[in-house]
Formats: structure tokens, sequence, C-alpha cells
């Protein structure tokens, strides 16, 4: 950027989609914060990159403030990541949850995925982690009740949800199929219906108000 200020006396390499001058830089903040401290569970601090330790107070305003954050597991005899999720699916996750569930998740209930939230089955602060096998699309109300009613859900293999009610009954909901298989006697006579040829009915055939003269 110093090098366009001196030949140009503009930073070119840094317009943005606009074409103004600067728009294109984008700064980041990187934060460490226990999953401890981000949950209100106590009040350790979190470590802000480039300046040091910040107060949980103030840590947790940035987290809610920010539209995206990732999950870093530490091994806690070396202090060293050992992986790296994110909480917020991407939005290729998100597109490929919404095809996969197709609506609200609770049995019964079809919701348009789109007005759904792309719910943690096992909660990413309990490590549940952020991949096809864990999320699942719950409308808002049924998103609510799974975490503030005795209801429960496991998920297995293939998306499939397995619903506990507070009676202690089990539901199944399986993601709906996108392939769907019609008989060969209903394709042969809807095949034969297209190539018979459209002609107009007899009048004698038609209602009053529809013979003509028009």
């Amino acid at each position: 950027m110093f090098a366009d200020l001196l030949l140009t006396s503009a930073p070119t390499g840094h317009h943005g989609p606009d074409g103004a001058p600067l728009t294109g830089i984008r700064g980041e903040i990187h934060l460490t914060i226990p999953v401890t401290t981000a949950a209100g569970i106590d009040d350790d601090p979190a470590l802000l990159t480039g300046y040091g330790p910040i107060d949980s107070r103030l840590a947790r305003e940035l987290l809610a403030a920010t539209p995206t954050w990732n999950r870093v597991l530490l091994d806690l005899p070396t202090g060293l990541p050992v992986a790296v999720d994110r909480y917020r699916p991407s939005a290729a996750l998100r597109r490929f949850i919404e095809h996969r569930d197709q609506h609200c998740r609770f049995p019964g209930c079809r919701v348009k995925p789109w007005r759904c939230d792309a719910d943690h089955t096992i909660d990413s602060a309990h490590g549940g982690p952020t991949n096809p096998g864990n999320l699942a699309t719950l409308c808002r109300r049924h998103h609510t009740l799974k975490h503030a009613s005795p209801w429960h859900v496991t998920q297995q293999r293939g998306g499939r949800l397995e619903w506990t009610s507070p009676a202690g009954r089990t539901h199944t909901d399986h993601p709906p199929g996108t392939l769907q298989f019609v008989p060969a006697t209903d394709v042969q006579q809807r095949r034969a219906r297209l190539r018979e040829p459209w002609t107009l009915p007899p009048a004698s055939d038609l209602p009053a108000h529809e013979r003509p003269p028009f």
C-alpha cells in the first residue's frame, strides 16, 4: 500500500467494488475466549491478539457483535491448537442442510428450511461439531422447545433424528428423499396422453354458455 502511495498518490490495489480507495481493506479481530467465559459461567479474561488480555464483559460484547467465530480445541499439556471449526455453518454447509432436510425436522412440522435455524443437535458449547452429522433445520418454535423443554433429540447416520418426548416415547424423523419413483404404468399413461391430438369437444358436450357463437 505504501508503494502505491509513493508511485500513484493513491493505494490503487485496495479499491473496493464501488471503486472508492481503501474500501477494499477489511480488518479482522482475533479474540481467544474460554468457552466458560463466553457462556457466562465464569469471568476469566480473554486474549485480544496484538493487544493482550481483556476483561470478560468486553470479550462477550465483541463475541455477540461478530457475524461468525471459530472454535479452537487445544492440547492442554502444550497449549497448542489441535483442531479448529466454525460455530456458524458456512454458506455451502447451510445449503446442504437445507437441501437434505427440506423443512423443520421436528416430527410433523413442515416449516420451510429457509425460515429455520441450523441447530446443533449436540450443543457446540458441549463439544458438538459444526458438520452435517450434527446439524438439522429447526423452526424457531421447535428450536426453543429442544432447549427449554424435556424433549430430547439424537442424530443418527444419514441425518435421521430420534426425538424422545417428555413421556418417554420415541419418534424417528427421516430426511425426505428427493428422488421419487413413479410406477411404469403411470409413466406410460402420461406419455400416451401427450401423444393424443388435442381437439375441441363437440358443441353438444359443452355447457350452454360456452357453445358457439361466442
